[in-house]
């Protein structure tokens, strides 16, 4: 709601969505697809990939580190690749057998 304010004071006001962080965003996802809780679960896991990106720290500083960066990569592909298959599936919306 701070965003929001800010943009209103400003005479700036952008889609709402556009005030979303990217854990709101996964959680419309899971709900508007029906996703099992294993789609929160590995976003998590990206998200945090994501922070560490996003905030230039060192995410492979040793081989744990580099395995898990690949691993949070892996599930950012994974869920990437079955989300685009579902946008442009036939069914659209109808909560898809092989995302669970």
């Amino acid at each position: 709601m701070k965003k929001l304010k800010g943009f209103q004071e400003a005479r700036n006001e952008p889609p709402l969505l556009e005030l979303t962080e990217f854990n709101d965003k996964r959680d419309i996802v899971k709900k508007l697809f029906g996703l099992p809780d294993r789609f929160r679960r590995d976003l998590e896991e990206v998200c945090h990939l994501r922070d560490k990106i996003a905030h230039a720290a060192s995410y492979s500083s040793t081989n744990a580190d580099l395995q898990a960066f690949l691993r949070r990569l892996g599930l950012a592909r994974t869920w990437t690749n079955k989300l685009q298959a579902r946008l442009t599936s036939p069914e659209g919306n109808e909560p898809a057998r092989e995302l669970q």
